[in-house]
């Protein structure tokens, strides 16, 4: 029902007496959970070519130099300093997620490249934690709800 087709209705409804004088009508201010999943799996399936677009171009440096850090590093942080905005729209938080994915991804592929699998592992693990707790605010969990 719309906005427009609400009104009248909860008028009629006040009128009548099925509602007390002060009802509103309610306010959505949460984004459903099945659109937040859909565009979430879109954004993750959307990470696969761009790690593939990645890796072809950076294939030489990816093997053999520090590119893989330096550009994982720089993808990951800036999709945590895009992500960080208080106020972004559904898709802008869901364009940046695949960068995310594919900040770790780079930074995944030369550390264990260079480390062995434990350690390589561990590392990884304490950059995914310094990620998860630098966007707290994906997907709005612990983002404070604004008063509109």
């Amino acid at each position: 029902m719309s906005a427009a087709q609400l009104d009248p209705t909860l008028r009629a409804a006040i009128a009548e007496g099925l509602l007390p004088a002060t009802a509103i009508a309610p306010v959505q201010d949460e984004r459903p959970w099945p659109v937040v999943l859909l565009t979430a799996l879109g954004a993750w399936l959307a990470a696969l070519p761009l790690i593939g677009l990645a890796a072809l171009l950076l294939s030489d440096a990816l093997r053999h130099g520090a590119a893989s850090y330096v550009v994982g590093a720089l993808v990951l942080v800036g999709a945590i300093v895009v992500l960080r905005r208080p106020a972004l729209p559904l898709f802008v938080e869901q364009l940046f997620i695949p960068a995310l994915i594919v900040g770790e991804a780079l930074l995944g592929f030369g550390v264990f490249r260079d480390l062995p699998p434990g350690t390589a592992a561990g590392v990884l693990a304490l950059v995914a934690i310094a990620s998860a707790l630098a966007g707290t605010w994906l997907y709005g969990f612990l983002r404070p709800r604004l008063p509109h």
